[in-house]
């Protein structure tokens, strides 16, 4: 390992400390309706994650769901978010259409994979 590698490690651990909160990930079943049975195969786990909100988002990019669409409420959230994940904390990897339970909010409110992207040792899991 490399003193980048090492430095890089460093410095996710401290941010992670910092900023991360605790998610519940739900991975679900592929080839079934929407995804909308768990995976029996992949077990839940509890990880630490850094979420963004579209709010901390919006001075980045145009967001879909503003406005009258932002009234909408249910507990299944999308395109409102991005977590920031180090890898090493899944057992097995998360996909497409995998949820994630906030479990540190009120409402543990549900947000469903759309898209994972690998950072260096990072997942980034757009919501």
């Amino acid at each position: 390992m490399n003193q980048w590698d090492r430095f890089e490690i460093m410095l996710n651990t401290v941010v992670d400390d910092t900023f991360a909160e605790t998610f519940l990930f739900q991975p679900m079943s592929e080839g079934t309706i929407a995804g909308e049975e768990p995976d029996q195969e992949r077990p839940q786990q509890e990880i630490k994650a850094i979420f963004t909100s579209k709010a901390d988002l919006a001075d980045i990019k145009d967001m879909h769901g503003i406005g009258k669409a932002a009234k909408f409420g249910s507990k299944i959230s999308t395109g409102t978010a991005i977590l920031s994940v180090d890898q090493t904390q899944f057992t097995e990897l998360p996909r497409q259409g995998d949820r994630f339970k906030r479990l540190e909010r009120r409402d543990e409110p549900v947000f469903r994979a759309i898209t994972i992207t690998q950072d260096g040792a990072r997942l980034v899991i757009a919501l």
